[in-house]
């Protein structure tokens, strides 16, 4: 994978995060909001293959993916990685599931590291309790889907 193979939104998501002078994506939980089919999954292979992010591991338990990330640094020390991501907020969520996932989050946003959330919902206002959040959706602009643009959004309340 090269960057020629990234869409326009994912150039722009590439730009966006490492961009020096950004400082909302680092003081802030960013969650992408996109419906299935726009390139989040080709996005996430390709920060991997270059060892831009990690993700976050799908355990059920808060200690256990700490502890995952934990060793999952360990073994590659040279890694450039900057970023954590969480693909996949379901439909339905748990709420206490919602809460680990955010701590986790909250914790290597804490640590300086950038944190993504992938997902097609958003959750609610209680689910989120006080975290903040930079909300970014890919739009389409009546463009063919090789030319959408990342953008972000305000949530109503």
């Amino acid at each position: 994978m090269t960057t020629e193979d990234l869409l326009v939104w994912q150039e722009d998501f590439m730009r966006l995060n490492f961009s020096f002078e950004n400082e909302d994506i680092k003081k802030n939980i960013n969650m992408l909001v996109a419906g299935p089919s726009v390139g989040k999954s080709f996005l996430k292979k390709y920060l991997i293959e270059k060892k831009i992010a990690a993700i976050i591991p799908p355990l059920d338990d808060e200690e256990d993916i700490m502890e995952q990330i934990s060793l999952d640094r360990e073994k590659d020390r040279t890694s450039n990685l900057k970023m954590y991501i969480f693909d996949g907020l379901c439909l339905n969520p748990n709420e206490d599931d919602i809460h680990m996932i955010l701590n986790v989050c909250q914790k290597l946003k804490n640590q300086g590291y950038i944190v993504w959330i992938f997902t097609n919902v958003i959750p609610s206002e209680d689910e989120c309790g006080n975290i903040k959040f930079s909300f970014w959706g890919v739009d389409n602009q009546n463009l063919g889907y090789k030319n959408w643009r990342l953008s972000k959004f305000d949530v109503e309340e």
